[in-house]
């Protein structure tokens, strides 16, 4: 079994489910520690799309630089 997940839909989902459970959480502690799970999630997954397309390397050491770019 091999799964897949669109990074963008990740993002979309987990703030979606951060609302609802926020909604949801009056009187129930249980559905606070979801909404900062799943708006950790979100952050998370948007962070990884802005490394994705940006050129991250260009902030690093040259040898640092040319040592990753070697292992693509």
């Amino acid at each position: 079994m091999n799964l897949e997940f669109d990074r963008a839909n990740v993002v979309e989902t987990s703030l979606i489910e951060f609302c609802s459970c926020i909604e949801r959480s009056e009187g129930n502690e249980l559905l606070l520690q979801y909404a900062v799970i799943s708006i950790h999630n979100a952050l998370q997954g948007t962070m990884t799309l802005t490394l994705r397309n940006s050129e991250i390397t260009k902030t690093w050491k040259r040898s640092h630089a040319e040592k990753w770019i070697k292992k693509e």
